[in-house]
């Protein structure tokens, strides 16, 4: 399941990546998009029109609004997982 998450989490955050790359930079503060990481307090937010809707910590994706997909997503479960730096045989 972690797998197909961060696969569209990827896909939409190089999205948003482009679409900021892009943009206008005539947009107010206020009413700014784009990805700010915030390495002090160890968290990377999603920002679209000044508003944070996702956000990525220790604990997780969370996600302000409604997630959309094509296809499964699947459980794979710990031993599917490969942090970095871990030699994993289950790696994806």
């Amino acid at each position: 399941m972690r797998f197909y998450i961060t696969s569209i989490v990827s896909f939409c955050i190089s999205v948003i990546a482009l679409a900021v790359a892009t943009s206008h930079h005539s947009q107010a503060k206020d009413q700014a998009t784009g990805i700010e990481a915030n390495p002090e307090v160890h968290v990377i937010r999603v920002l679209i029109d000044g508003s944070e809707v996702a956000r990525f910590d220790a604990a997780g994706l969370h996600v302000q609004g409604d997630i959309t997909y094509v296809g499964m997503i699947k459980d794979i479960g710990a031993e599917g997982y490969s942090a970095p730096g871990r030699d994993d045989a289950n790696a994806r």
